[in-house]
């Protein structure tokens, strides 16, 4: 799924092997991959939000950084994942659209 013309706002093909490096346990070399994830996946993923979603850069910057400490590092998203089941992009979409409500509601709750 391209979100944008701009190349660093499209999904980057899935390196399965670095996925699964991303996946090990930390104080692996899992950290180092789990980085690169970060940073090829990031950019796509701020557009989405910006385009489809429609969401403001900094509601962007809060949601995106719950995400990653929650879903990415905290549930160690990467070791979720399965080759057999699809492309890597698709497993963080849909996980960054299941996590948007509750990460709405609890910031309407907060104000």
């Amino acid at each position: 799924m391209s979100v944008s013309d701009g190349p660093d706002q499209r999904f980057p093909t899935t390196h399965w092997t670095e996925v699964v490096r991303a996946g090990f346990a930390p104080g692996t070399d899992g950290q180092g991959a789990l980085s690169d994830l970060l940073v090829r996946y990031l950019p796509p993923l701020r557009a989405y939000l910006t385009r489809v979603r429609g969401l403001r850069p900094d509601e962007i910057d809060d949601l995106l950084q719950e995400f990653v400490t929650t879903k990415f590092l905290a549930q160690n998203l990467a070791a979720q994942a399965e080759r057999s089941r699809g492309k890597f992009r698709s497993l963080i979409l849909k996980t960054l659209q299941n996590f948007m409500p509750l990460f709405i509601l609890r910031h309407a709750l907060q104000n």
